[in-house]
């Protein structure tokens, strides 16, 4: 059995150079929301509302994975 995760949420942005960029996030994925502000805009909006990421798109909300 693993400990819970301390950052189980992983943020995935528009690749730059063919590689993607990733961030870990507190909290579960569900709780995260990605909203479409423009064409190939996002904004991702954290628990409690408050913006985590806003630039070009897409973006994904993906769960930390253990091993």
């Amino acid at each position: 059995m693993h400990p819970p995760l301390i950052y189980p949420t992983i943020l995935r942005m528009h690749p730059w150079f063919g590689v993607p960029e990733e961030e870990l996030l507190p909290g579960r994925p569900e709780e995260y929301r990605i909203e479409q502000a423009h064409r190939d805009w996002f904004v991702v909006l954290g628990p409690g509302g408050q913006i985590v990421h806003s630039g070009l798109g897409p973006v994904q909300i993906l769960p930390a994975r253990h091993g």
